[in-house]
């Protein structure tokens, strides 16, 4: 992972994406409050762990902010998208408890929760929703079947029954 002013001298590694046996994969990124916040995963044992991390741009300023300790056995395709409303940065993760479904964080690990379980919890399932939208204040999940949700009375509502896919 690499910081870079745009000249060979100004890029310098921030921390390396082998961690001894383990590879570390970084996913897309969003800045909150001067910080670069991105998902990771790494592969242990045959199982995928999921994390969210903050730079920055420091190597001692590399933090993380939660990992999810419950490896799941297939690679959970989330959309690794982070969307910032209000101060927090939203997002879809396997938890490896409740499948894909969408989180918050604040920046810290104790603001690092589930907002609300749409699906049926399941390791390797969740809701099949992938994408975040914010829209007059709330949040337009879709996937298979869009929903409102109110982040502050985590209340989700079914805008249609019919499966649409948002291009």
């Amino acid at each position: 992972f690499v910081k870079s002013n745009g000249t060979i001298n100004g890029t310098r590694e921030i921390f390396s994406l082998f961690n001894g046996s383990e590879y570390i994969f970084p996913k897309r990124g969003q800045v909150l409050n001067n910080n670069l916040y991105f998902h990771r995963y790494k592969i242990i044992g045959g199982k995928y762990y999921y994390s969210i991390w903050k730079t920055d741009g420091t190597t001692q300023g590399t933090v993380l902010v939660k990992e999810y300790g419950n490896g799941i056995k297939q690679y959970n395709a989330s959309t690794f998208q982070l969307l910032e409303h209000q101060n927090q940065l939203f997002f879809f993760i396997n938890d490896g408890l409740n499948g894909r479904e969408i989180h918050k964080t604040d920046g810290t690990p104790n603001g690092t929760n589930i907002v609300k379980n749409i699906g049926i919890p399941n390791i390797n399932n969740g809701t099949n929703q992938t994408n975040l939208a914010e829209f007059d204040g709330k949040f337009l999940i879709y996937g298979d079947f869009p929903y409102s949700l109110d982040t502050v009375s985590k209340t989700t509502t079914l805008i249609s029954n019919q499966n649409y896919t948002i291009q």
